[in-house]
């Protein structure tokens, strides 16, 4: 199953890489747990959400500081029921004239066929190692 399960996350990054960020809603399940990095928790206010609503309003406090966001998938690494992707960030906040770019690691977990937690890491070493892997 974890093959079908890196199939699905190539697709919602591609989806993602378009603009439409609402493409995991397909794979999640209804009662997922969904954890920024400790580094987004100024921008967010809040470390863990929960359901697919939970996943609306992680996704809502995020963009409402960026001017300018998008994200590529650049690699998948499957481990169990984890699929490791690493993404490149690029973005500006608002109210800034800096771009950001940065490579970060993401941890979904799968449980048939439906994504139960996202946790997002500031660097694709700690989602590495989140999994159970070393880089």
């Amino acid at each position: 199953m974890s093959q079908e399960n890196v199939d699905a996350m190539r697709k919602v990054y591609e989806a993602m890489a378009r603009g439409d960020f609402w493409a995991a809603g397909e794979v999640l399940d209804p009662e997922i747990e969904w954890s920024w990095p400790s580094s987004m928790s100024g921008l967010t206010g809040v470390k863990t959400y929960h359901g697919v609503e939970g996943v609306e309003a992680a996704t809502r406090d995020v963009f409402k500081a960026w001017e300018m966001f998008r994200q590529e998938a650049e690699e998948f690494i499957e481990e169990g029921d984890d699929v490791v992707v690493v993404v490149r960030m690029y973005g500006r906040l608002k109210g800034s004239s800096q771009e950001i770019e940065a490579t970060s690691g993401h941890v979904w977990t799968f449980r048939d066929a439906r994504v139960i937690r996202f946790r997002a890491f500031d660097t694709p070493t700690e989602a590495l190692e989140a999994a159970g892997l070393k880089e």
